[in-house]
């Protein structure tokens, strides 16, 4: 039977040898909280928020369609609309926050930046 080799652990600046594993154990457990605390679980996960979002998207394909508003482009034509908060969670915005409509692709250049221009007002179905 093969041995395990020794290594040190991934995380940078961490000296600890280890044997089978890819972290030392402080650095294991620090990265196992950090899934809990951010992988969402059926148990955690909100069911309510998916459909404020779902009926968001679906309100604004009602008024304008499958077109998303583009952010850092300009305005296309798009079949993979999502909603996203205005204002991150991570940056403050509130958990019920008024929701943008963005394409994915979008979405994802936007990443965890304000939506700056959007008039929550201009999407339907918000405050």
């Amino acid at each position: 039977m093969a041995r395990a080799t020794a290594r040190v652990c991934c995380e940078p600046g961490c000296p600890t040898i280890i044997r089978g594993a890819t972290r030392c154990p402080e650095h294991q457990r620090a990265r196992d909280a950090h899934q809990r605390a951010t992988v969402p679980t059926k148990a955690t996960y909100n069911y309510t928020e998916l459909k404020r979002r779902r009926a968001t998207v679906d309100a604004w394909r009602q008024q304008h369609g499958d077109w998303c508003p583009g952010y850092q482009r300009p305005p296309h034509h798009s079949t993979q609309l999502s909603a996203d908060h205005i204002t991150p969670v991570a940056l403050g915005g509130a958990q019920d926050g008024p929701l943008g409509v963005l394409c994915i692709s979008c979405n994802a250049r936007k990443g965890n930046r304000v939506q700056h221009g959007h008039d929550p007002r201009d999407t339907p179905g918000q405050p």
